[in-house]
């Protein structure tokens, strides 16, 4: 055989990991954007019995990047967010040996190993500005899907589960879901509509912006008081950030003006005892501070804690230990009084570390991505709040991104964090790579 032969096929040998290898990334970075487009509307769709369409398209992504992981013998290296968690993960999962139900402790044990796994995943698969800019369009479309749902059950009378207030509510989830899930999605759609780096052109700006007029007034619709209150920083958000995008700036009248029309169309859909309703809050949260309302499962909650205040009654015992007060279960409605009275003292210490270390990611270079992610983590602690939010994988979704937005070059080629390790090309093992799968 010829020596220029040989050489050829040394090369093509060479070149086959590597194209393998870009083959399971790209791979991966869809699958990752599906599993965030598939976030708000998982539990609409359960395609083979009681598994939603979620849990399939996780699992899906999580094999493919363990896959690339297996052939590359490389990843992203863990970040401390991930590493706190691992540490609540396994504190979760000790806490069989002394739970109230070791079987709902267990269940919940997996589901939070489920999420480290999802937490690495989508961290090693998010690495660029760009990435991270397609991770937040999808999550606008699931935004879309869901918001798509609500219509669907409103405009065919789809019986409702609160008929008093003619609340709607997207398939497979309640009102205050709805409304949180909601809050949470269209700022990052008037995000894009305003970012010159967003993906996509006048199309896509202008479906974020219709979604994010169609998406708040939803909000009222599902007549969700805790939901509501979740709402007002992103209406700060999107009256402090105005109209930047140079398209705004040229047909500013125009795009107020069929947002007035389609907010009003809708809002004028909007039963007048769903407005009665939110018009009630003030009494709601006053019943509250009196010790009424959700405050008595919080107060419960309390007692509980005293009576085990290191270690807890196990994961998912908030339930459970609330059948002595009440005669039944009942759902905490506040993701720090669940912890609490699941992990005890050193349960909240290790949460709140993980929040600190989100926290700490929340400034970035990028003032108006800092201001995105100040909107949205303050939306999610007023869900966390009112609803309890540990368990929804929105959750992680968020500190994730959160985390990728600070670790991202930008156009300067900087990032965020002293730390960060931008050397793409030596983290994938392929000094090659100089392309990203959004391209």
């Amino acid at each position: 055989m010829a020596t220029g032969s040989w050489n050829d096929l040394e090369k093509q040998g060479a070149e086959a990991p590597r194209d393998t290898t870009r083959v399971l990334t790209i791979a991966c970075f869809w699958l990752g954007l599906a599993v965030v487009f598939t976030m708000p509307w998982r539990n609409a769709l359960f395609p083979f019995g009681t598994v939603s369409i979620g849990i399939y398209v996780g699992a899906l992504f999580g094999l493919m990047w363990a896959v690339k992981v297996l052939l590359t013998g490389t990843t992203r290296s863990p970040n401390a967010l991930h590493l706190v968690f691992v540490v609540f993960a396994c504190l979760n999962l000790i806490s069989v040996l002394w739970a109230i139900d070791p079987g709902r402790a267990l269940s919940r044990s997996i589901r939070y190993v489920y999420f480290t796994g999802f937490l690495l995943a989508l961290w090693d698969t998010l690495r660029t500005r760009r990435e991270l800019f397609f991770a937040l369009q999808a999550w606008a479309f699931g935004g879309l899907t869901l918001l798509t749902t609500v219509g669907i059950k409103a405009v065919f009378g789809v019986v409702q589960r609160y008929e008093a207030y003619n609340r709607l509510s997207a398939i497979g989830y309640g009102p205050n879901s709805t409304a949180a899930f909601l809050a949470l999605t269209v700022p990052v759609a008037w995000y894009l509509t305003q970012s010159e780096d967003a993906p996509g052109g006048t199309a896509l700006t202008i479906f974020n912006f219709l979604y994010t007029v169609l998406g708040s007034a939803a909000v009222f619709a599902t007549a969700s008081r805790g939901g509501l209150i979740a709402f007002v920083p992103a209406v700060v958000f999107i009256v402090a950030y105005g109209f930047e995008h140079p398209m705004f700036r040229r047909h500013r009248w125009a795009f107020l003006t069929a947002g007035a029309v389609a907010a009003t169309i809708v809002l004028q859909s909007i039963s007048a005892a769903t407005y009665s309703r939110l018009a009630t809050l003030p009494t709601a949260i006053v019943k509250n501070l009196q010790g009424d309302g959700r405050m008595r499962f919080w107060l419960a909650g309390l007692d509980v804690f005293r009576q085990h205040p290191l270690l807890g009654v196990g994961s998912a015992g908030f339930k459970p230990a609330m059948i002595p007060y009440f005669g039944r279960q009942h759902s905490p409605h506040n993701t720090f009084v669940s912890v609490g009275v699941d992990l005890g003292l050193v349960g909240l210490l290790v949460y709140g570390a993980l929040l600190v270390v989100v926290l700490r990611n929340l400034l970035q270079r990028d003032r108006t991505l800092s201001r995105l992610w100040m909107t949205l983590f303050a939306v999610w602690f007023v869900a966390a709040n009112a609803f309890g939010y540990q368990t929804a994988i929105a959750t992680y979704v968020l500190f994730t991104l959160i985390l990728v937005g600070s670790y991202a070059p930008d156009a300067a080629g900087s990032t965020s964090d002293r730390d960060a390790d931008i050397d793409r090309p030596v983290e994938y093992g392929n000094p090659d790579r100089d392309s990203n799968p959004a391209d």
